[in-house]
């Protein structure tokens, strides 16, 4: 079979396209049968290379050494027209016979294919990678990691620097230097990201033994132009490897240079509330978030914060609240402050930060969902009280105003302040008298209102336009109202701000109908 295999070789080899054969005969070999392939066409001049087996070049990279029985190694160069090839098989001693082609006719292979097969071996081997362990052996002990690095400088393909990157890795422990020095060739020599990112990620552990080796590591990291490589190789690395705060700083400024949203916001999910205990490496990461372009992935990172329990340092705190600030959308802004009040993470001392994010919130929807749900806060102290109201305030529409202030209503017991702010808010920014009347209906039914409550209240009602709200108010405080002097007085003057007679005396029947007024 073998004896078929080669006389079918050859006669493919002396026929006009020689070198398109010899590549559809190795591909009958098949894949299961080890055979590698390596092809490349620049215009003048043209390259196949087959091989099988472990093959190992001579010191001088002339020669084969051997190959590995059953084993071959075949090429063909093409230039300008003139092609040449040659095929080197062992057998099953490892013993090498040789083939040499030129065009369609057999040549001995000494003297002529022999002198060609050193002039051009070198190319063969740079390009298909053959020999690449043995070699890198051999430089590294002739002249250490520059040596090989050298050498990985005149290979072209990515794949073949990549495999001798590897080796390299492999032939002994480097010092700081030297590693260092690897880490910054891998990332300005390979041009492909996935072979870049895969050694990246395979000899993470080395390079991140130290910082200076670290900071190159990350710098290459950088040069990878697919976003997925990067980000892939930065997740790996933030999962597996124990950084310190330098190199956490490092790993940010590499995702901060991804395109890709999705990309930063994985990455930046991926930390946990331990890495942000060092104010430099809270900063960083909040700039990262900055820039990412996406405001759901925005929003996505800081809900992940939230349960990372980032929010509680002040200093976290602080910058998690501008990032907030930055979300454009109103919905994701408003979910992810809801986010932090379902996880309980609003207090005494970033209640007032929190409302003034709500305040930059354009919705008014959204304004007055998150307010509806921090009624409890609002007793907490008078700076949270005035910073609550000054939000409610400047909700622009009045329905979602309303609504609120209703919630608030009847959520619990209102300190006189929080009454004091309703009272002025209703007065002086809800147009609306349906929704001025139901307020105050509210407050008269669900709090526990003072003198100086009910006498603000009154003075409220005469703000209303309709008769028959004013009334309707009226009505119900007349069930609930004290009867002392300075309140009667002021429901009075109420009463006698309305227009309609009905009403007036439907009012007043209702005050006579009651205990007479104490003088």
């Amino acid at each position: 079979m073998k004896k078929y295999l080669l006389t079918l070789f050859i006669t493919i080899l002396v026929s006009t396209t020689a070198t398109a054969q010899l590549s559809k005969y190795f591909s009958w070999l098949g894949d299961e049968q080890g055979v590698t392939t390596y092809r490349s066409n620049n215009g003048n001049s043209s390259f196949e290379i087959k091989s099988k087996g472990t093959i190992e070049a001579t010191s001088d990279d002339r020669g084969i050494k051997s190959i590995t029985p059953d084993g071959f190694l075949g090429f063909s160069k093409t230039t300008f027209g003139n092609e040449r090839s040659i095929l080197i098989e062992s057998d099953s001693r490892g013993k090498l016979s040789y083939e040499y082609y030129v065009g369609k006719k057999r040549t001995d292979f000494i003297p002529e294919g022999k002198r060609w097969m050193e002039d051009v071996l070198i190319e063969v081997i740079r390009r298909s990678g053959i020999s690449a362990e043995e070699r890198v052996r051999r430089f590294y002990a002739r002249g250490g990691v520059n040596s090989v690095l050298n050498e990985i400088e005149e290979i072209e393909s990515s794949s073949v620097k990549g495999t001798y990157f590897g080796h390299l890795m492999a032939v002994g422990r480097m010092n700081n230097r030297e590693l260092t020095t690897v880490a910054h060739k891998i990332g300005t020599t390979i041009s492909s990201s996935s072979t870049r990112g895969s050694l990246y990620r395979k000899y993470g552990n080395e390079f991140l033994s130290n910082n200076e080796s670290g900071r190159a590591y990350f710098e290459g990291l950088s040069r990878i132009s697919s976003s997925s490589e990067r980000g892939s190789t930065i997740r790996k690395v933030l999962k597996e490897i124990d950084l310190n705060d330098e190199m956490l700083i490092d790993l940010l400024d590499a995702t901060d240079k991804i395109s890709s949203s999705s990309e930063k916001g994985s990455i930046l999910r991926g930390f946990t509330s331990n890495y942000l205990d060092n104010p430099q490496v809270v900063q960083k990461y909040f700039t990262v978030l900055s820039h990412v372009s996406s405001t759901s992935e925005k929003g996505s990172v800081l809900r992940h914060a939230i349960k990372e329990n980032f929010t509680n340092d002040e200093r976290v705190m602080d910058a998690f609240f501008n990032a907030v600030d930055g979300i454009s959308s109103s919905s994701e802004k408003g979910s992810v402050l809801r986010s932090l009040l379902a996880e309980n993470r609003i207090n005494e001392r970033n209640a007032e930060r929190f409302f003034q994010s709500v305040g930059k919130i354009s919705s008014s929807t959204e304004q007055g969902s998150i307010l509806r749900k921090t009624g409890n806060l609002v007793n907490q102290s008078s700076r949270i009280s005035d910073a609550y109201f000054s939000i409610l305030k400047n909700i622009s529409s009045t329905t979602e105003k309303g609504s609120t202030i209703r919630t608030l209503i009847k959520g619990g017991e209102l300190s006189s302040n929080s009454i004091h702010h309703i009272l002025d808010i209703t007065k002086s920014s809800i147009s609306s008298t349906t929704e001025k009347g139901s307020i105050l209906r509210s407050l008269l039914e669900y709090a526990k209102l003072s003198d100086r409550d009910y006498i603000q209240l009154f003075e409220t009602v005469k703000s209303i336009s309709s008769s028959t709200e004013k009334g309707s108010v009226l009505r119900a405080a007349v069930k609930v109202m004290p009867r002392s002097s300075s309140v009667v007085d002021a429901f009075k003057d109420a009463v006698s701000s309305i227009s309609s007679d009905s009403e007036y005396r439907s009012v007043m029947n209702a005050f006579n109908g009651g205990r007479s007024v104490e003088e």
